[in-house]
C-alpha cells in the first residue's frame, strides 16, 4: 500500500484537508505529523478533530517559539526544519500531501524536497497580500503536482512551477461545506463540540462573527479597539474567533480581552461548527480568508478590513474597508442592509475531492 505523509501545523490545515483524507483513508497509508501550534495543547489546535475522524498522529514536533515577533517565526522554522528532517530520514514515504501557505508548513516542504519526497500541493497560486504569497510560491516551486481552486491560480502556478501538472479542481473544503446540513437557523445545541463558555445565541437571533489574524507585514493594519467598538455599537451578540499564531497576535488577543464582557470568544471550532456559525451570521467582519472563500457559499455578507487579503480573488459578498471606525461601521451597515447575496462561490467546483483523490491515486500507482 502506498504511504503518504501529511504535515499539519495549524487548525485550518486539517479542515481543508479533511475531505480528501477521509476519501483516501482506506486506499493508502496516511501518516500525519503535527507541528507548530498543533503540538501545544492549550492553543487552538485541531488534534481532537483528527483523532475523532479515526486518524492517528504519527509524530508531534515541538518547535514553536511563543515570542510575539518575526524573529520567533524564523527560529520556529529552523527548529521545525531540523526535526522534520530527522523524522523523514528514518521513514519511507511515496509522497507528501499538504495544503496552504503558512510559515510553519514551509519546513516540512523543504525537508521533503531535499529528501526527494514528491510533494502534492493543494491551494497553490492564490494571492492574499502578505508573506504567505512568497511561501505559497516556494511550495509551488517544490511541488510535483498542484491542485488549485481557480483559473487565475492555475495561471499563477504555471508561471512559477517547473512542471505542467496543474489541475484546477476547486477547493475541497469549499466543496465539502456545501454538503453540510447547516439548518435554517443557528442551533448551538447541535454543535459537535462542547464549549467552555456558553454562546447564549437563541434561534433566529442576530449575531456577528469576527475573525482577525495578524498582518506580519504591518502590525498596525488593524486596531482591535477600533474594530470591536464599531462592531459592538450595533447591539448584536458578537462571536470572536481567536487569532492564529503569527507575529503580532498578542496585540490582537489583548484587544479581544478588553471586550470580553461584551463578546463571545472561541479558541477553536471543528469545521462543522464553524461552518454553521458562518452560515447564519448577519455579517462576518475581519481579515480572514474564510470570509472571502467559504462564507460566499452561504451568501453571507463579509466586511474585509485592511490589507491582509488585498489581492485575494473575491466573491460578490465582500465589502472592503479601511481600519477606521466610520468606514467599518458604514461597511457593516451596508452589509446588513443588503442582508444576503446569491450563494455563488468562485472557489467551488463539483467533484473537487473526487478529482484530487483520483489524481493522487493515479500518481502513486505510476510511482510504484
Amino acid at each position: 500500500m502506498s504511504r503518504i505523509i501529511v504535515p499539519i501545523c495549524n487548525r485550518t490545515n486539517y479542515s481543508k484537508l479533511k475531505p480528501v483524507l477521509l476519501a483516501l483513508k482506506n486506499k493508502i497509508d496516511i501518516s500525519i505529523v503535527t507541528s507548530s501550534d498543533m503540538a501545544i495543547s492549550h492553543l487552538a489546535n485541531a488534534i481532537p478533530d483528527i483523532l475523532a475522524d479515526g486518524f492517528t498522529i504519527d509524530k508531534s514536533i515541538d518547535c514553536l517559539l511563543m515570542n510575539d515577533t518575526l524573529e520567533s517565526m524564523i527560529k520556529t522554522i529552523g527548529i521545525s526544519l531540523i526535526e522534520h528532517a530527522s523524522f523523514f530520514a528514518n521513514r519511507n514515504f511515496d509522497a507528501m500531501l499538504l495544503v496552504g501557505d503558512r510559515f510553519d508548513i514551509l519546513p516540512s516542504v523543504l525537508s521533503a524536497r531535499m529528501m526527494n519526497i514528491p510533494i502534492l500541493h493543494i491551494q497553490g497560486g492564490e494571492r492574499s497580500g502578505s508573506i504567505d504569497d512568497t511561501i505559497r510560491d516556494i511550495i509551488s516551486i517544490c511541488a510535483e503536482r498542484h491542485y488549485v481552486a481557480t483559473e487565475r491560480s492555475k495561471e499563477n502556478v504555471l508561471k512559477i512551477a517547473k512542471n505542467k501538472n496543474v489541475f484546477c479542481f476547486g477547493c475541497p473544503s469549499v466543496e465539502i461545506i456545501n454538503s453540510f446540513p447547516v439548518g435554517d437557523f443557528l442551533d448551538v445545541s447541535k454543535f459537535k463540540k462542547s464549549y467552555k463558555h456558553s454562546f447564549g445565541i437563541a434561534p433566529n437571533e442576530n449575531y456577528m462573527l469576527v475573525a482577525v489574524h495578524p498582518n506580519t507585514e504591518d502590525q498596525n493594519d488593524i486596531d482591535m479597539d477600533v474594530l470591536l467598538s464599531a462592531v459592538v455599537s450595533f447591539g448584536m451578540k458578537i462571536v470572536v474567533i481567536w487569532p492564529n499564531i503569527d507575529a503580532f497576535n498578542f496585540k490582537i488577543m489583548e484587544g479581544v480581552r478588553d471586550y470580553e464582557d461584551r463578546i463571545i470568544r472561541v479558541r477553536h471550532m471543528p469545521l462543522e461548527d464553524f461552518v454553521k456559525l458562518i452560515a447564519h451570521t448577519s455579517c462576518m467582519v475581519g481579515n480572514s480568508s474564510a470570509g472571502i472563500r467559504e462564507a460566499a457559499s452561504f451568501g453571507v455578507p463579509v466586511v474585509n478590513i485592511g490589507n491582509r487579503q488585498i489581492y485575494r480573488e473575491r466573491n460578490a459578498n465582500t465589502i472592503d474597508c479601511s481600519n477606521s471606525f466610520s468606514d467599518i461601521k458604514n461597511a457593516i451597515s451596508q452589509s446588513l442592509k443588503i442582508g444576503s447575496y446569491p450563494k455563488e462561490n468562485i472557489y467551488y467546483k463539483e467533484n473537487c475531492v473526487k478529482n484530487i483523490c483520483n489524481d493522487i491515486l493515479e500518481f502513486l500507482c505510476e510511482k510504484t
